[in-house]
């Protein structure tokens, strides 16, 4: 056996736990110090600022709907918008070209995407999501490109523009990522940094945040995952309303990349999967998915509403 397959059976290994708690702390105060940085850079705040509002917040709801663009959400029924009205929502990626405006917008960097830059730049200042006042979450990254993206979001959302941050597996065994995943979300003092649990995917780091400030409830909508269509390819009015013609979304291929654990530990499935045993055994939290479409049907439960039925 070579040293680099020795040194992952060991990596992945309980043996290896006391050493990984390390790295993961260290990450994590590193990870703190870097939030800090992004937010002087941008002019912003860090979301740990708003972490004991937004936790009352959270914690004060049923239910916590996470909007996402697959084309599914066009079959959302009027009745469940009403619902999810009620409730507490962000929409991310670019969720703003939906009319439906949601209590946070969550944004990852745009790897030099035009079409997203213009969602931020552009239609974040349409009347009704100004009117709103929604918050907007970055997750912090110190590239000159995105530093701009973040400066260019419109005055009105500026006081209330929040950067967090992100901490990886040490392990790439799913066990092992369990657990260490476990140790995260217990620690009370990680809600207070909002600093997400993390595997390459803006879903998985929204589910997380959710978990550290102890959602009752985590609803999928329009997160399909097993296909790039997206609810605008259905519904091309919502592209014309903003300006747009076509938007590239940076996806290729016939299901999204958060699918394909070539450049994660883990696929997005068995990883919401496990976050869903920690939420139920660990945290009085349950997490469903809307659509029977989704990929992630297959792995956690849908949609029941709290207090009865709703369709």
């Amino acid at each position: 056996m070579n040293f680099s397959r020795l040194s992952r059976v060991f990596r992945n290994s309980r043996l290896s736990w006391p050493i990984r708690m390390l790295r993961q702390a260290t990450s994590a105060a590193s990870e703190s110090q870097y939030v800090s940085r992004v937010a002087r850079l941008s002019n912003t705040s860090t979301l740990e600022s708003r972490a004991g509002e937004l936790q009352r917040t959270i914690s004060s709801v049923d239910e916590v709907f996470l909007l996402g663009s697959g084309s599914s959400v066009l079959d959302v029924p009027s009745n469940l918008w009403e619902r999810i009205s009620s409730q507490i929502s962000i929409g991310f990626g670019p969720w703003a070209l939906h009319n439906f405006v949601p209590n946070i917008y969550a944004y990852g960097p745009t790897r030099g995407l035009r079409d997203y830059n213009r969602v931020i730049r552009e239609v974040m200042n349409r009347s009704d999501i100004v009117t709103k006042r929604p918050d907007v979450l970055f997750l912090r990254s110190d590239l000159p490109e995105d530093i701009e993206t973040i400066r260019s979001l419109p005055e009105p959302h500026r006081s209330q523009t929040y950067i967090y941050g992100r901490v990886s597996p040490m392990s790439d065994s799913r066990a092992e990522i369990y657990r260490e995943m476990r140790h995260w979300h217990l620690d009370d003092s990680n809600f207070r940094n909002c600093i997400a649990f993390d595997s390459g995917s803006t879903l998985v780091r929204l589910i997380s945040l959710l978990m550290l400030l102890r959602a009752k409830k985590i609803i999928l909508v329009g997160v399909d995952l097993n296909t790039v269509e997206y609810f605008w390819e259905r519904a091309p009015h919502f592209l014309a309303n903003n300006g747009f013609e076509s938007f590239d979304t940076g996806q290729s291929g016939s299901v999204h990349d958060t699918l394909l654990p070539s450049s994660r530990p883990s696929g997005v499935v068995p990883l919401i999967e496990d976050m869903r045993r920690l939420a139920i055994e660990d945290l009085d939290c349950e997490i469903e998915v809307v659509s029977a479409r989704s990929a992630l049907a297959s792995a956690i439960p849908l949609y029941t509403p709290t207090g009865g039925r709703l369709f």
